[in-house]
């Protein structure tokens, strides 16, 4: 069976962009902590709970560098076709 391009590079680009979206995310909630959002309105935002936020707060807290742009992301940005 042979697949369509399109259609192979629309599935192949999927996780990529997944990735993207979570850069985006934790970089989002970071921002708005920062600007003094309290938690629980982010989450509302979200439509998530706030647990969630804290654990995403945490993981930035873990790794500071997930605020910068890296290497990774443009590969990642590239394979999802931007």
């Amino acid at each position: 069976m042979t697949i369509d391009y399109s259609i192979e590079r629309d599935l192949r680009a999927i996780p990529a962009e997944k990735e993207l979206l979570q850069l985006k995310l934790l970089r989002a909630v970071g921002k708005a902590t920062d600007e003094g959002v309290p938690q629980r309105t982010i989450a509302g935002m979200l439509g998530v709970a706030q647990p969630e936020v804290s654990r995403i707060v945490k993981k930035l807290r873990l790794n500071p560098s997930a605020r910068e742009r890296s290497p990774r992301e443009v590969m990642l940005e590239h394979a999802g076709g931007r």
